[in-house]
């Protein structure tokens, strides 16, 4: 299983622009909130008669969850199952005694691994990285993701994060497999001494300052607000990020499937 780790704030809608154009391209997608802050519930509507700790949520065909299948492997007991996304209609769909127990019960299946997935797209607030890059399981990444804006609370972590990263005397440069990519979303220039810096401090092989844009941020916030989402109209900037990130994993941009299967996604539309 191929795996992108992320880093940082303001991923979501990419995220889920991503996922959906690896499915449509035919893959089996799981997304791993392993986050402090969970932003991404704001744009994956999960009710909360899920354990996420030990369920998959299908979110239009692709898996939402905070586990991480086979992560614990000690665990003879751990084990993940997916929850069908037409459990979603369980809560408020009937008030009738044990209905809504049954419901689930019979939308979930056992024993969820890493082998029923393709890719695994991993999140994380941007501190994370200080402890995933010790991690064994962080092993065997195609892609890298930092990622931040120009507001100071995101702009001083991302620089804290990679500081204390390169000026760790046990740090492994080799162990740090994959593309990486740095992004800072909504850029004006305002901050450019500080994200100079950071381009030096990820050794980013690519970096993509997108500029602030009227229509991504619409988009961004339309992810959130609907029960689904869409980005036909995205900036150029933002689409070349995407095919950076599909080309970092092994994806072929090149041909015809790989536009048919982005275009759809921009559409909402799974194919």
């Amino acid at each position: 299983m191929r795996k992108i780790s992320v880093y940082g704030a303001r991923y979501c809608d990419i995220v889920l622009y991503l996922a959906r154009t690896l499915q449509n391209l035919h893959y089996k997608v799981l997304v791993c909130d392993r986050s402090i802050a969970k932003p991404m519930r704001s744009f994956i509507p999960v009710f909360e008669d899920f354990d996420l700790d030990k369920q998959v949520f299908d979110y239009g065909g692709f898996g939402y969850t905070y586990a991480y299948p086979g992560f614990d492997e000690r665990d003879a007991d751990y084990r993940v199952s997916m929850v069908a996304e037409s459990a979603g209609t369980i809560p408020g769909a009937a008030f009738i005694p044990g209905y809504r127990d049954m419901k689930l019960k019979q939308a979930i299946e056992d024993d969820i691994d890493e082998e029923s997935f393709d890719f695994m797209i991993i999140l994380n607030d941007a501190s994370a990285a200080l402890a995933d890059f010790w991690n064994d399981h962080e092993d065997g990444n195609s892609v890298r993701l930092f990622i931040t804006d120009e507001y100071p609370e995101n702009l001083y972590e991302m620089r804290s994060v990679l500081r204390a990263i390169n000026k760790n005397s046990q740090y492994d440069r080799k162990r740090l497999d994959g593309k990486k990519l740095l992004v800072i979303r909504d850029y004006t220039g305002t901050a450019k001494l500080i994200i100079d810096e950071l381009e030096k401090l990820a050794g980013a092989s690519k970096s993509f300052l997108i500029p602030w844009s009227k229509k991504d941020r619409k988009l961004e916030m339309l992810a959130a607000y609907n029960d689904g989402f869409r980005f036909i109209d995205a900036s150029d900037r933002l689409l070349n990020l995407l095919e950076e990130l599909c080309d970092g994993a092994g994806i072929d941009t090149s041909g015809f499937e790989y536009r048919r299967a982005y275009i759809n996604a921009g559409k909402g539309k799974r194919i």
